[in-house]
């Protein structure tokens, strides 16, 4: 079987919150910039990433390749940077193969089921130098409910990289089938709370 997964996956942060909504705006202390890592330096910082990933014809068990993400606190107190899901959209693009029988919504523009076969592997590094932590392994879909704290107090200044990986793992060979022709996007939001 073959699974014709498209992911497409527009980035954007620093608008996201932890803390309530624009505190970034109310609050000159909380800042957070960022910038893809690129032959081990940092491109220019921004609030915006470009996508980050593309991927189609996934069999269980690929990956793509890692993405490393410079995340800079620009404000003037240390804070907690979270990484969360947000903007999650998926729908079937077709139903094809051994699809039918196991997906109920299997036709064109209907929900899809790809993203609960998704996880995401990151990884950190302090300043962007030195050891870089074993992966931790996130479901895609617990990330838009249970951000996860990356570093529990970033210093005002300094930059981490963030490793971001994903892997189709489907639960079984029925969630695969299901998942077969579906397209599922979103966002990636890096946050700072105080």
């Amino acid at each position: 079987m073959v699974l014709r997964a498209c992911l497409a996956l527009p980035i954007v942060v620093g608008v996201f919150f932890l803390a309530s909504p624009g505190s970034q705006a109310a609050d000159p202390a909380v800042d957070v910039q960022v910038s893809v890592l690129d032959a081990r330096k940092c491109r220019p910082f921004a609030e915006q990433l470009p996508v980050l990933f593309e991927a189609g014809g996934l069999q269980p068990g690929d990956r793509t390749p890692r993405v490393d993400v410079c995340v800079r606190n620009k404000g003037r107190m240390s804070a907690a940077l979270a990484l969360a899901v947000v903007e999650r959209t998926e729908s079937e693009v077709a139903c094809t193969g051994d699809e039918p029988p196991v997906d109920p919504t299997c036709a064109a523009g209907q929900p899809g089921e790809l993203g609960d076969s998704l996880v995401v592997l990151v990884t950190t590094q302090a300043d962007c130098r030195g050891p870089t932590t074993a992966p931790i392994e996130l479901p895609l879909v617990g990330l838009e409910s249970a951000p996860v704290i990356l570093d529990a107090a970033l210093r005002p200044n300094r930059t981490t990289c963030v490793g971001l990986q994903l892997e189709y793992r489907p639960a079984s060979a029925e969630a695969a089938a299901a998942s077969q022709t579906d397209n599922v996007r979103w966002r990636f939001a890096f946050s700072l709370s105080t």
